[in-house]
């Protein structure tokens, strides 16, 4: 019946071909035991669904035995996968079966397989049994045919073997690529070609009778960086023994082509790239961060980027390289690399002149020219420097920075080419930092405004006040966010912070008259923090400022004296994250209602609500915006219980030093919102007042 070699089969594959061709027939290994296993005699190899690798497999059987059936199992999930790779897996025998290792039809095709094989084991038997003539020539003196002239001025190669693989006869053509010479016959003709499994497959399929398998054609290495597309086919020579016949096309000029194309659309994928990665943020640091990813390793194996100010001096500097265990070393020289540059370097001179800077080469005089600085020269050499492509980054009316482009002596050397690329990357960088720097003169113009709309806390004997104001990390635009610290008439102290609705222009009016009107309401009237909120929605409706917005007033009523104990404290909150109240030990207090009050512009005659409070001599008040609690993902609560733990933590730092951490610790970078702050800390005894500290 043959004999069946199972190789990485399941329990259930193993037992369906059992049954059919007989337990004794079969003999199972794993992948491991392949290569002892296969000096057997087995007639067919199946390789079962557990190999990782069956294509593979595959070719390994059939390099150790060509007349070897293989029939790869393979199961729904990687059928068609299978099946498309070995369309182009080198040394694939051509009666492989791939079939679904669950297929009703599976016995009946291995068995077919396996009848097969065991016709080609005889065939082979037959013929190598049949005695040659004496006069065969050995391989040292075989006698060459003739192609005829039609042939031998073909405008293609023309190679004729014998089915050993030895050379027979060649045209002009093939001759002149592969020079052959007039005692070239009898070399193996795979091994006139670097990659040779393609030919080697041809001449094993051709003894085996079955040469139109691999008539197909494939392109393979040549000598002298030629790229030679190939095909054989049947033939005889003049005494009718059967010989392969390869033909051969020089194809290097499409595959150079081809590479001219694919080259071509990664850089225009590479400028593609950059105008996307510029676009993506307002800072500058980040977009030559996102820049210098882009450049690495797609068009340089590290690069700087660097900006500078109307005096020449560099304002940004960025470096990356793409060897990750270079990047410390990298980092340790991005401040101080253009300081430890030449005025000859590329870089400025791009910089300077307008105008770009391409050595392909780069010599050792000339980099410790370009980087006298032995420290930092000694880190670039280590970073490698074969070739180097600089180019300006200008702006709409002024040179903005440069970018210096590096190759290692393991890439090629810049070309012409490179420097197009390069100078568009660094006329879409300049334009990009144009409108960032100009983006950041209108974010610096909006918060000078905003700050002017703010004034400093007052300075009392009773409590130190210190305030903070955040602006949007990407916003280029005013907000609604206010604070405000006052004395009234008879001494007593009110805090105010608010938000207005919208992060815009408007937003910044209405709160600027909010503002106003609260801070006049309780000046002039000497009021309670709640009648300051109801008369201000009076205003609101009478004066028709057509906004809504959250509102807290906290009034710090005065002491007789430092020694009279705690203060009293009364406060009214129209919708506005709860104000957090810490004793001088600690344990924080959230001060808030279970029925809150409406927002500020709602309705314009409510009873509002008013709670009083204590705050014991060195304990702390915190008032502050809704962009300092609100994250992604988390609810207001969440933030709020966050905030009191951690003001409950820093509260015995010094107050000012207490605002600072808090910014830093719950402020993300990124931060969509603004962020005010008012801080109130009672004297104790003794305690000196000093100027208050304000901080926008």
């Amino acid at each position: 019946m043959g004999k069946l070699l199972l190789v990485a089969v399941t329990p259930d594959e193993e037992s369906a071909l059992g049954d059919a061709v007989g337990p004794e027939s079969c003999r199972t290994i794993a992948l491991t035991d392949l290569d002892s296993a296969l000096g057997g005699g087995a007639d067919v190899a199946v390789v079962g669904t557990e190999a990782s690798s069956p294509l593979a497999v595959a070719q390994q059987v059939h390099r150790a035995d060509p007349l070897c059936g293989v029939v790869l199992l393979t199961t729904t999930g990687n059928d068609a996968e299978l099946r498309r790779s070995a369309r182009y897996a080198p040394g694939i025998p051509a009666s492989l079966l791939i079939v679904e290792s669950r297929s009703p039809e599976l016995v009946e095709q291995v068995c077919e397989v396996l009848e097969g094989s065991r016709a080609r084991r005889a065939h082979h038997a037959t013929m190598n049994a049949i005695p040659r003539p004496d006069t065969v020539p050995t391989p040292h003196t075989l006698a060459p045919a003739s192609l005829g002239s039609l042939l031998d001025h073909a405008p293609f190669g023309v190679l004729v073997g014998d089915l050993d693989g030895r050379l027979v006869s060649w045209n002009r053509w093939a001759g002149d690529l592969l020079s052959l010479r007039h005692d070239s016959t009898g070399e193996l003709v795979p091994g006139l070609f670097p990659s040779r499994d393609y030919l080697d497959d041809a001449f094993a399929l051709a003894r085996e009778g079955r040469v139109g398998a691999a008539a197909s054609a494939t392109t393979l290495d040549g000598p002298g960086d030629r790229a030679v597309e190939v095909s054989a086919a049947p033939t005889r020579l003049e005494n009718g023994d059967e010989a392969l016949l390869v033909l051969l096309h020089d194809v290097t000029s499409q595959r150079q082509a081809e590479r001219t194309r694919d080259h071509l659309a990664e850089q225009v994928g590479l400028l593609g790239r950059v105008s996307e990665a510029l676009a993506g943020t307002l800072d500058v640091e980040r977009a030559f961060v996102r820049l210098a990813e882009q450049v690495v390793p797609s068009l340089a194996d590290w690069v700087s980027v660097q900006s500078y100010d109307q005096r020449g001096q560099s304002r940004h500097v960025v470096v990356r390289h793409r060897d990750r265990g270079l990047q410390e070393q990298v980092a340790s020289i991005r401040d101080d690399l253009l300081q430890g540059l030449g005025a000859t370097s590329p870089s400025r001179r791009a910089m300077s002149s307008g105008e770009p800077v391409l050595l392909p080469s780069v010599s050792e005089d000339e980099l410790a020219e370009f980087v006298p600085d032995e420290t930092t020269r000694a880190v670039v050499s280590r970073m490698g420097v074969a070739s180097v492509l600089a180019v300006p980054l200008p702006g709409r009316e002024e040179v903005r920075g440069s970018m210096a482009l590096v190759r290692t002596a393991d890439s090629p050397p810049y070309t012409t080419q490179d420097l197009a690329v390069g100078l568009e990357v660094g006329r879409r960088a300049g334009v990009a930092l144009d409108t960032l720097s100009l983006y950041a003169r209108q974010r610096d113009l909006a918060a000078e405004l905003q700050r002017s709309l703010l004034t400093d806390p007052p300075q009392t004997d009773e409590a130190e006040v210190v305030v903070r104001y955040v602006a949007a990390a990407e916003e280029a635009q005013v907000g609604g966010d206010w604070y405000d610290a006052f004395l009234q008439e008879d001494g007593s102290t009110v805090l105010v912070i608010g938000d207005v609705m919208g992060h815009d222009s408007r937003a910044a009016a209405a709160m600027g008259q909010l503002r106003a009107l609260l801070r006049g309401i309780g000046y002039t009237t000497g009021t309670s923090p709640a009648e300051m909120l109801s008369r201000l929605d009076a205003a609101i409706e009478g004066l028709r400022v057509q906004t809504t917005a959250t509102g807290l007033v906290v009034r710090v009523e005065p002491r007789a004296d430092l020694d009279s104990g705690p203060a009293r404290l009364c406060w009214s909150n129209a919708g506005h994250p709860p104000a957090i109240v810490v004793p001088p030990g600690g344990g924080a207090l959230v001060l808030e209602n279970d029925d809150p009050d409406l927002l500020l512009g709602v309705l314009a005659h409510i009873d509002r609500k008013e709670t009083p409070a204590w705050l014991e001599p060195g304990g702390t008040l915190l008032l502050y915006t809704d962009g300092l609690v609100e994250r992604r993902g988390e609810s207001i609560d969440e933030g709020v219980s966050i905030l009191t733990d951690a003001v409950d933590r820093l509260s015995g730092l010094p107050l000012s030093v207490m605002c600072d951490r808090l910014l830093a610790e719950l402020l993300p970078e990124d931060h969509d919102d603004d962020v005010a702050l008012v801080a109130v800390r009672l004297r104790t005894p003794g305690e000196v007042a000093s100027v208050p500290e304000w901080t926008g």
